[in-house]
């Protein structure tokens, strides 16, 4: 039943995710309704592909045997990084925001606001933002490596009921 719950929770974002990023769609339409579904059922299908092909093969530790979820690495373009931003102001609870300015470097991050972030990342000031917000329970840290033509989403879960690494303090 919350399985369920989270679900259909999850396709319900996904669906303000793609409908705000189809120019001029409608959500409320049949048409609209259609299309978001056959997306988000094409990502699901791919989801279980992955995670079952990634099963057979040496694959890097990916956290799931930490008690975390699994290691999301995915190529996005511009508009559905701005989706994404969207999402995360509107159904989370934001946390952080952490830009990398540079490669290799021992000075720990400055965190910024999610706006501010967001000008970092779309008008590619940064190397990379890494993105910390609560939602259904867990939180997460999504990592936007920009690259020339796209971002790379690199998304983990870390469980809110397990030692929590963001909340460790510096004494």
């Amino acid at each position: 039943m919350i399985e369920q719950s989270r679900s259909t929770s999850r396709r319900k974002m996904l669906h303000h995710l793609i409908s705000a990023a189809i120019p001029g769609c409608n959500p409320s339409t049949p048409d609209a309704q259609k299309t978001t579904n056959s997306i988000i059922n094409r990502i699901e299908h791919e989801g279980r592909s992955t995670s079952s092909n990634t099963s057979n093969n040496a694959q890097p530790n990916t956290g799931e045997q930490l008690g975390q979820s699994k290691l999301q690495d995915q190529i996005i373009d511009i508009d559905t990084v701005n989706c994404l931003f969207s999402d995360i102001a509107a159904c989370t609870k934001f946390l952080s925001a952490l830009p990398r300015y540079q490669q290799r470097t021992m000075i720990e991050p400055s965190p910024v606001s999610l706006d501010e972030a967001r000008l970092l990342t779309i008008q590619k000031q940064a190397l990379a933002v890494q993105l910390r917000y609560e939602y259904e329970g867990k939180e997460w840290w999504d990592t936007l490596m920009l690259q020339k033509d796209s971002v790379r989403l690199i998304r983990i879960a870390h469980s809110l009921n397990s030692q929590n690494p963001s909340s460790n303090s510096k004494n």
